[in-house]
């Protein structure tokens, strides 16, 4: 009986080591993965937001450029001051 109790608690060392260190150095892996995934997100969430700012600055100059060639073309006054721009199609 001694020695089958003290085989059971051998074995349940051994097993108790075993899975610690398993699912110890998993966890580590996992966490690891998860600040590379962190970093990645952050990264393209970067990214994304420059290329948004990129189209809202193009559409800015844009609207800017449309505004001012609006502003400096001469507007014709012949329909009792229904203006038109000029160099478009009525």
């Amino acid at each position: 009986m001694a020695l089958k109790t003290l085989g059971a608690f051998g074995v349940g060392v051994v097993v108790g080591w075993t899975g610690r260190s398993v699912f110890g150095s998993t966890r580590e892996l996992m966490v690891q993965a998860l600040v590379i995934a962190h970093q990645v997100r952050g990264r393209v969430k970067r990214v994304i937001a420059e290329r948004f700012e990129s189209a809202e600055d193009l559409f800015a100059e844009g609207r800017a450029r449309y505004d001012a060639e609006e502003e400096a073309s001469p507007m014709d006054v012949e329909d009792g001051g229904a203006a038109e721009p000029r160099g478009r199609a009525a």
